[in-house]
């Protein structure tokens, strides 16, 4: 996996796990992509969070003809 990717990985993993990044991680993407695009990976992130908790909550079944993940 290219180093851009795993330290999006990283970010999000270490986001949702502990609401906390570290700051090399942070610096990283920051300088690569910028401040703006650093606040929308943090808002998906968080947003698909959100969604995932209030489909486990009401218990939505996927749909049968959804993207099968592999097995």
């Amino acid at each position: 996996m290219p180093e851009d990717e795993r330290n999006i990985v990283t970010y999000v993993r270490q986001l949702l796990r502990s609401n906390r990044v570290d700051q090399p991680v942070f610096d990283a993407l920051k300088n690569r992509h910028g401040e703006q695009w650093l606040v929308e990976l943090t808002v998906i992130a968080h947003y698909f969070g959100v969604l995932s908790g209030v489909v486990n909550a009401f218990e939505v079944p996927a749909p049968p003809d959804g993207d099968k993940l592999p097995g």
